[in-house]
């Protein structure tokens, strides 16, 4: 048996205000989604929560492409980097997990040389990722007054709001992705279990 699930990513792209300058160098943020994996000089990870810095799986994958990338420690919102010290920023699925969503654009631009690159990948509210964590929340506990909802940064006026201090030549895009689970419903399960973060948190809670 295998399923089909229609998941829409918002995929973002921004310039750093001001020239490009200095060597090709990029820092990832890795979520609970995925990983990040740019063509660059030199490749720096960090997670978020740091619990899952440099996780097994992921530097066994990096070893194995031959990639050449330190996995840090810390939070997107104080990143453990000096002012303009990467040409290009890359998150896949990672930031839009900070409750500080202007903290961490502020944080990538400082990071950013003038002129380096963002590139984001985030999930938006009419697709898989939105459906998942919806049918998860029932489970877990009622979220703090003012909650902000990570999938703001899957909409393009909020992305656009938030990068416009740091941030210009900003292009959105939204992509459909088919996901294709060529498995069993209870291989489904288990692959889900232990790469999505809601239902990780779900399966915490009971």
């Amino acid at each position: 048996m295998g399923s089909r699930q229609l998941s829409r990513r918002g995929l973002v792209l921004a310039r750093r205000s001001g020239e490009t300058q200095g060597r090709p160098e990029s820092t990832g943020f890795r979520g609970r989604f995925g990983s990040t994996i740019s063509d660059v000089a030199r490749r720096v990870s960090i997670s978020i929560p740091p619990s899952r810095a440099g996780g097994g799986k992921t530097r066994a994958r990096a070893a194995r492409d031959g990639l050449d990338i330190r996995f840090d420690e810390g939070f997107a919102e104080t990143l453990p980097y000096p002012d303009a010290s990467f040409d290009v920023v890359v998150s896949m699925f990672g930031i839009m997990f900070s409750p500080f969503p202007e903290t961490v654009a502020s944080e990538m631009a400082r990071v950013l040389r003038s002129g380096g690159r963002l590139a984001l990948a985030n999930w938006t509210q009419s697709g898989f990722g939105w459906k998942m964590a919806s049918g998860v929340s029932q489970y877990l506990p009622p979220p703090p007054p003012g909650t902000i909802s990570p999938f703001l940064w899957g909409e393009e006026a909020t992305v656009r709001d938030r990068l416009k201090p740091g941030f210009d030549a900003v292009e959105t895009g939204v992509v459909a992705i088919t996901w294709e689970l060529q498995r069993r419903a209870a291989d489904s399960a288990a692959f889900f279990t232990q790469n999505a973060g809601p239902i990780q948190l779900a399966l915490g809670a009971v």
